[in-house]
């Protein structure tokens, strides 16, 4: 593949532009000419791969395979989740749990207890990564606080990462020094106009709660929802770019869209993101950073995810074969998760649990980081 070659080649040189000139740092202000006529050159080549035929994209999926296995392990990465709130903040036009759906729904929070139990339960199992995550509730960071003293002191060796949204600097101190390592803050789309037309908020205001998340000494992980209303392919590859200057190398993302009952007409009515598409962005996350936790996300396997109709695998192993290796494991309460509602209310969203989990290593044939 000729724009393969020519993209990596490209993406080298930005990558070590972009750290000389410290882009991570600032990655939405003045960027200087030499690096925007580079990134001017990788656009046409990233829209020429996220649309390649089906035999290139093959090329491209075992290429990233190879990839992944070399610098990441042949293994899928497994962290064991837990909801925290059903509440949040803001309204964001394509997610189920904005806002405005909290009339329909008890407001529900975990306790210290239920987390530390739900953590037990994972632990038993095998478990050495946590991932707690929340709707935009300011009123969770207490709770998670106190969880984290606990956990940390009844087991050494848990790797925690954290989705919480947009906090204070002095917050995202006060978690990094229980003991969480990680945050996930997705931007979402890094079009200007759509992210604050969707969010209700400015690009800029996500990218600087991501950089005090930085600051705080977590590694920072950024992604993206591909597929929403009036994104185009240029968006896409600009929401690449901003992964580079960024520096999402540790942890990156691409999850396709998917419609439900409780969005706004103009989403609830609107096609999945394609999940070939995803699956070639996934592949392509891959060779640009090739040890990053990339995960195959739950909702490809959604029932409103439109797939071509040859395919046998389930979605998120056809993503581990794009170059993903993360899946995230559901340890929610009942009683929580009823109410969470990431995708969609109740139990009509696809949760996975450890039987899929074990499902996709079979068909992948890649072991679960488990340990046994």
């Amino acid at each position: 593949m000729n724009e393969l070659t020519q993209f990596r080649e490209i993406w080298s040189k930005l990558w070590e532009k972009w750290h000389n000139a410290s882009i991570a740092l600032s990655p939405l202000d003045s960027i200087p000419p030499e690096i925007l006529t580079l990134e001017a050159e990788l656009k046409p080549l990233l829209v020429a791969l996220l649309n390649a035929s089906d035999p290139e994209a093959e090329e491209l999926f075992a290429s990233a395979r190879a990839i992944r296995d070399q610098s990441a392990g042949r293994v899928i990465n497994l962290r064991a989740a837990v909801d925290i709130s059903n509440v949040c903040r803001v309204n964001c036009s394509y997610c189920p749990m904005r806002r405005d759906n909290l009339r329909y729904v008890q407001v529900n929070r975990a306790t210290v207890e239920q987390i530390v139990l739900a953590t037990r339960s994972a632990h038993v199992l095998g478990f050495r990564q946590l991932f707690l995550q929340s709707g935009e509730d300011p009123l969770v960071v207490g709770t998670v606080i106190k969880a984290l003293r606990v956990i940390g002191e009844e087991r050494n060796g848990w790797h925690v990462v954290l989705n919480l949204g947009n906090l204070s600097l002095g917050e995202y101190r006060a978690l990094r020094q229980v003991g969480a390592h990680g945050y996930l803050i997705k931007h979402e789309t890094a079009n200007p106009i759509l992210h604050l037309a969707y969010r209700g908020e400015t690009l800029q205001k996500r990218v600087q709660h991501a950089l005090w998340a930085r600051e705080a000494g977590f590694y920072v992980g950024s992604g993206i929802i591909l597929g929403l209303p009036k994104q185009t392919d240029e968006d896409l590859a600009n929401d690449f770019i901003f992964l580079g200057r960024f520096d999402s190398s540790v942890m990156a993302s691409c999850a396709p869209f998917t419609p439900s009952d409780e969005l706004p007409a103009e989403f609830r009515n609107y096609p999945s993101g394609d999940f070939e598409k995803t699956r070639r962005f996934i592949a392509l996350l891959r060779h640009c950073f090739p040890a990053a936790r990339i995960p195959a996300t739950s909702n490809l396997d959604s029932d409103r995810m439109t797939r071509a109709s040859g395919d046998r695998k389930s979605g998120q192993a056809e993503a581990i074969e794009a170059g993903a290796n993360g899946i995230t494991v559901q340890f929610t309460p009942l009683e929580i998760e009823k109410d969470y509602g990431l995708y969609d209310r109740g139990f009509k969203r696809h949760l996975v649990y450890v039987e899929k989990a074990e499902q996709v290593a079979q068909e992948t044939n890649l072991p679960l980081d488990l340990v046994r």
